[in-house]
């Protein structure tokens, strides 16, 4: 992840990051409205609070929320905020905490398979393990506060955090062809990004290939660019490669799925097949 909107990303990604920023400052400033409309306790700095709220509406989508949260550590950066007396005072807190605050709720709310937005984000060990029961009790507080004002309650069931691709796997390969005469393996890691339907990342193997009797190194690394995931289905090219694999539910720990390949042999055309399966 980056820290900050580097200038090479590409227009589309560039424009969601900015999205992700938009939307959490929006989300708000909703809860500063929520607050004063219906006349909501708030329990500490409501500023605070109103931050609480912006990370619950991004539970489902951890990549935009440490986007979001990134906004923060970027302002710090800028030299926006000096440690002087009024930035002590303010009834925000520093750009920093707030930073860390949004990371380790996005992480507090999925931990079993969240752990690379703590390492991403360096969240120290300390505050990382008590971020699963700030989490709970900040969904818990905010449903309390919330549902007698709801058309449909059952809203609150949509804050279950829907397990994605995003995250880093260890995977294994192998494919052959028809006739058994080129074979390849290889192992290593994935580390994806997914935001909605679609997903981007990065694959470190390392292998063999075997073709005609010859060995050949299978190491190699790849950049995946237009991945997608519609339902637990996961397709993405590397190449000449397409993969597609399902998302093992409820835990989505795991990915099985197949691969099937087109190589370029001197004048002739290879079609290789096999399994390859991931785990986080």
């Amino acid at each position: 992840m980056a820290s900050s909107i580097d200038p090479s990303i590409d227009e589309p990604m560039h424009e969601l990051i900015a999205l992700a920023q938009v939307s959490f400052i929006l989300t708000h400033e909703v809860g500063h409205a929520l607050i004063r409309v219906l006349d909501l306790p708030a329990l500490g700095q409501e500023e605070d609070v109103a931050d609480q709220l912006g990370a619950l509406l991004m539970t489902n989508e951890p990549i935009l929320a440490m986007w979001a949260a990134d906004f923060w550590r970027t302002m710090s950066g800028l030299g926006g905020q000096q440690l002087t007396p009024t930035a002590f005072a303010d009834t925000h807190d520093l750009n920093q905490q707030r930073y860390y605050n949004l990371m380790c709720w996005a992480y507090g709310a999925d931990p079993l398979v969240r752990s690379y937005i703590a390492l991403q984000s360096e969240l120290p060990p300390e505050r990382a393990q008590s971020c699963q029961d700030e989490y709970s009790r900040m969904i818990s507080s905010w449903e309390r506060l919330l549902t007698p004002h709801l058309k449909d309650p059952a809203m609150f069931a949509e804050f279950n955090p829907k397990r994605n691709a995003s995250g880093f796997w260890r995977f294994m390969e192998a494919m052959e062809d028809a006739a058994g005469e080129v074979r390849c393996t290889a192992s290593g890691t994935m580390g994806l990004w997914q935001t909605a339907e679609q997903f981007t990342g990065q694959l470190n193997q390392e292998g063999l290939c075997v073709l005609y009797g010859v060995t050949y190194d299978n190491a190699a690394e790849f950049v995946i660019e237009a991945g997608t995931v519609i339902d637990s289905t996961l397709t993405f090219t590397v190449e000449s490669c397409t993969y597609t694999g399902r998302i093992q539910t409820p835990d989505a720990t795991r990915i099985d799925g197949t691969i099937t390949c087109t190589l370029q042999e001197d004048d002739a055309v290879l079609e290789l097949t096999g399994e390859w399966s991931a785990v986080r």
